[in-house]
C-alpha cells in the first residue's frame, strides 16, 4: 500500500528503503497486487502543473506547492487561497492539503481508496486528528485523470497519441505536527502510542467495508510464515537462526489461533513515521495525530500492539531500556482496552515475529539492491533489539512489564 496518506516528510531515506522492501518483496511473497507496482507506474506530474490540475478538479487556487517524498505515488503539500469556486467546500483547510496522485496500478482499484476514505472519516468523526478527503467540483472524493507521461508544465496529454496513463487524484486535509521520528522518544510518548492502538480498536469496532474482507499483504503480521523462504539471505548464522526460530514459533503458536483471538480493524503501521506529535501545556511532546492508512486491514487486535512495541524498541534512546518499552506501551493500551489472557500469551511471540519479518525482508532488499546500504545501517539497532527481547524469558519479561504498569502508570 502507498505511504504518506496525509502528510509526508523530508526525512525520507528510511521511507524509501522500506517502500522498496514492501513493493519488491511483496510481489514475490504473494499478496499486495497481482500487477507489479514499479517506478514505471508512478505518475508524471511537474510541480508547475499542480495549480492547474488542482483548480480543474477542486476549484481551488494554489498559492504554494512543495513536493513531498513518495516511492511510487506523487505527493505535494499545497496551500490555497481562501476564495474558491467549489460549492462543496465550506472553508479551506488552514494547514493546506496533500495532493496525491496514485500510481497507475493501484489507481485501477478505486474500491480500496473508498475504503480508506470511509475509515478516515470514521476516525475523524470520533475526534482523531487524521487526514480526510476533500470533495471535487463534481462532488466526489477522488477523480481519475489521464496524466501525460511527458515531464513539463502541462498535465494533460495533447492528443491520444501522446503517452499517458490514468491515475486516481485526491486532496487530503494536511494534519499539522512533527513526525514522532523527529523528537526524542519518552515513556509518555510510548504510553500514548499504546493508547492510540487501543483507541483505534475501540473506535473501529463496528466499522466494516467489504474491501477489508480479503485484503492481503506481505507486511501483515499473519504473513510471517512466508518469511521462512527468505531467511537464507541473513548471512550471520546466529541472527539467521534467531529469525528462523521466531518465524517457526509464530507459525506453530499463533497461526493456529489467529481466528480465535479478538479481531478488528488495525491501522497496520503504527510507527515513528506515521504518528504526529506536538507540545502540550506541560511543554512536553504528546501524540497529536495519525497518518497513512495504506496498510489498514482487519486482523487480530493484539498485532497492533506488537507492532508498536517492535517499532519503539528499535530506536529508543539509551536512557530508556529497550525491554521497558513493552511495559509502557502495554500500560497505555490497557487504559482503553483490556488484553485477554490469550492475547497476552502470544504478545512476545508476535513482537519477535515482527522483528524477524522486518529484518529478514530488509536483508533481502539489500540482496536485491546492494547499493541500498541504508537498510543495513538501520538493521543494526533492529537486530540488537530483537536479540534483547528474544533472549529474555517470557515470564520475567511480562513481570517487568506488569511492574512498569503498576509503578509508573497506575491511575
Amino acid at each position: 500500500m502507498s505511504k504518506g496518506w496525509g502528510n509526508s516528510t523530508d526525512n525520507s531515506e528510511k521511507y524509501r528503503s522500506w517502500r522498496f522492501i514492501d513493493k519488491k518483496v511483496g510481489q514475490i511473497m504473494g499478496g499486495d497486487t497481482a500487477e507489479t507496482v514499479t517506478q514505471t507506474s508512478k505518475p508524471v506530474l511537474d510541480k508547475s502543473a499542480v495549480p492547474d490540475l488542482v483548480h480543474h478538479i477542486f476549484g481551488l487556487t494554489v498559492t504554494n506547492v512543495k513536493e513531498l517524498n513518495a516511492y511510487d505515488d506523487l505527493n505535494f503539500h499545497i496551500q490555497v487561497a481562501p476564495v474558491h469556486s467549489n460549492p462543496f467546500i465550506k472553508e479551506v483547510c488552514p494547514d493546506g492539503y496533500t495532493l496525491k496522485a496514485l500510481n497507475s496500478v493501484e489507481s485501477k482499484r478505486p474500491a480500496i481508496v473508498e475504503a480508506h476514505n470511509q475509515l478516515m472519516w470514521k476516525l475523524k468523526d470520533e475526534g482523531f486528528s487524521v487526514p480526510y478527503p476533500t470533495r471535487t467540483v463534481s462532488n466526489t472524493e477522488w477523480s481519475v485523470e489521464r496524466l501525460t507521461k511527458t515531464a513539463g508544465p502541462r498535465w494533460r496529454p495533447q492528443d491520444d497519441s501522446e503517452p499517458a496513463s490514468d491515475h486516481v487524484v485526491r486532496l487530503l486535509a494536511f494534519v499539522p505536527g512533527q513526525i514522532l521520528h523527529s523528537v526524542p522518544y519518552t515513556p509518555t510518548l510510548i504510553f500514548e502510542m499504546g493508547e492510540m492502538a487501543s483507541r483505534i480498536a475501540n473506535c473501529l469496532k463496528d466499522f466494516h467495508h467489504p474491501v477489508y474482507d480479503d485484503l492481503d499483504s506481505s507486511w501483515y503480521l499473519r504473513s510471517v510464515p512466508r518469511v521462512a523462504q527468505f531467511t537464507w539471505v541473513v548471512k550471520d548464522p546466529t541472527r539467521r537462526h534467531m529469525a528462523e526460530q521466531a518465524v517457526e514459533r509464530f507459525t506453530k503458536e499463533v497461526v493456529p489461533v489467529i481466528d480465535q483471538l479478538p479481531q478488528g480493524m488495525l491501522h497496520g503501521d503504527l510507527n515513528e513515521q506515521n504518528l504526529l506529535v506536538s507540545p502540550g501545556a506541560d511543554g512536553q511532546q504528546h501524540i497529536a495525530g495519525l497518518i497513512d492508512f495504506g496498510d489498514s486491514h482487519r486482523s487480530a487486535l493484539v498485532f497492533e500492539l506488537a507492532l508498536v512495541i517492535m517499532y519503539m524498541m528499535v530506536d529508543c534512546p539509551a536512557e530508556l531500556p529497550r525491554l521497558d518499552v513493552g511495559g509502557h506501551a502495554l500500560a497505555g493500551y490497557r487504559r482503553h482496552r483490556a488484553l485477554t489472557p490469550s492475547e497476552l500469551k502470544v504478545l512476545k511471540t508476535c513482537v519477535c515475529a515482527r522483528f524477524a519479518q522486518s529484518l529478514v525482508l530488509g536483508a533481502y532488499a539489500h540482496h536485491q539492491n546492494p547499493a541500498n546500504e541504508y537498510v543495513l545501517m538501520t538493521a543494526t539497532n533492529g537486530w540488537t533489539a530483537f536479540a534483547a527481547i528474544w533472549e529474555e524469558p517470557e515470564e520475567r519479561l511480562y513481570a517487568r512489564w506488569e511492574a512498569i504498569g503498576r509503578e509508573r502508570w497506575a491511575e
